[in-house]
C-alpha cells in the first residue's frame, strides 16, 4: 500500500523491520519503484533481492523494464547481457480460457 502511494522510503523501512524479509516483500517494493520510476532505490532493492535469490529472473526483468521506461537503454542491454550470462530467460506468459 505504501509503495503504491509512492511512499517508497516508508515501505523500505517497514520491510527492514521484518525479521527475515523475503523475496515477495522486496519484489513488491521493486515493482513500486518501477511504477514511480525511482531508479536509485530500485538498484538498492535489486542488490538486496539478489543476495536472497541470485538467479531471480523476475528481478532482472523488472529492472530492465524500469530502465526502458526511463530511457536508460544501455542499462537495458546490461540487464539482458547479465541474464544471458546467467542463462536466465523470461518465461512467456499464458492464460487459459474455458469455453463451454
Amino acid at each position: 500500500m505504501l509503495g503504491r502511494a509512492g511512499r517508497l522510503e516508508e515501505a523500505e523501512m517497514l520491510i527492514t523491520e521484518v525479521v527475515n524479509p523475503d523475496l515477495v516483500l522486496w519484489r513488491t517494493l521493486l515493482s513500486a519503484c518501477k511504477i514511480h520510476r525511482n531508479v536509485e532505490m530500485a538498484e538498492e532493492i535489486k542488490r538486496k533481492i539478489l543476495e536472497i535469490a541470485p538467479g531471480d529472473e523476475g528481478t532482472f526483468i523488472l529492472m530492465s523494464n524500469l530502465y526502458a521506461t526511463t530511457g536508460k537503454w544501455n542499462k537495458v542491454i546490461e540487464m539482458k547481457s547479465e541474464m544471458k550470462e546467467m542463462k536466465l530467460k523470461k518465461n512467456p506468459a499464458m492464460s487459459w480460457v474455458e469455453v463451454d
